[in-house]
């Protein structure tokens, strides 16, 4: 009896009740992304002695911020590899489509970058373009973009072949940019959330077309490394 309930109520779970539990899941994910790591570094910065925590040009609490960014998108993707795109995917029959969405993104940024006003990720450490687009790419592009597949699989129109799974993951990882409202300029802040939307909505055609996140995340790599090497 209560095997046939449980199985009337899953039937009964239409596709905009999956989309919004989805959803959900997907902000209490990239609200805890950031807020647990953050939580911890400083629950255990009491315990660091003083000399090992500023003892190099990349402070103790950076690092383990981005290892446990890291992680947390590990613990998420491997829990469905293959869903969250940690594979070689197809490739092969949209190799220039990827070229593309993920070189331009890279010439943009190397044209671009140098001749913004305040580039706040020159002086960052290395943490900036080692870890933390694997970190970002393993959560957004990767697990959350597989958990929306099932859910909100269809294009935005027959003409436009995006997938509403992307335009869903690019909005959370502009949303995860919002925090940076608190430390840097708001100018700067507010383009950093439309080109973060619009980067990803490029790349990760990359994912939609091949299912993997590795082209997408060598070309997140590179722009950040871009933006960490110009001074």
């Amino acid at each position: 009896m209560d095997k046939n309930v449980s199985r009337d109520a899953c039937s009964c779970m239409g596709p905009s009740s999956r989309l919004a539990e989805s959803i959900c899941l997907a902000i209490v994910i990239t609200l805890a992304y950031v807020t647990i790591p953050s939580g911890l570094v400083k629950f255990g910065w009491r315990w660091v002695p003083e000399g090992v925590r500023f003892s190099s040009i990349n402070s103790w609490s950076t690092w383990a911020f981005a290892g446990l960014q890291l992680a947390i998108g590990l613990s998420l993707a491997l829990s469905a590899p293959v869903r969250s795109g940690l594979r070689i995917g197809n490739i092969r029959s949209h190799w220039k489509k990827v070229l593309l969405v993920c070189g331009l993104p890279v010439a943009v940024a190397g044209i671009v970058y140098p001749l913004l006003p305040f580039r706040p990720f020159a002086d960052q450490p290395i943490t900036v373009w080692i870890l933390s687009p694997l970190a970002q790419d393993l959560v957004f592009i990767g697990y959350l973009y597989g958990c929306f597949e099932g859910s909100a699989a269809g294009f935005l129109h027959k003409r436009v072949r995006i997938r509403w799974s992307l335009v869903l993951t690019a909005a959370l990882f502009s949303l995860h940019h919002f925090s940076g409202y608190g430390y840097w300029p708001a100018g700067f802040v507010t383009l950093q959330i439309v080109y973060t939307f619009v980067g990803l909505l490029l790349i990760g055609l990359s994912r939609q077309w091949t299912g993997s996140i590795l082209y997408a995340a060598a070309t997140h790599t590179c722009v950040n490394l871009i933006a960490w090497a110009i001074p």
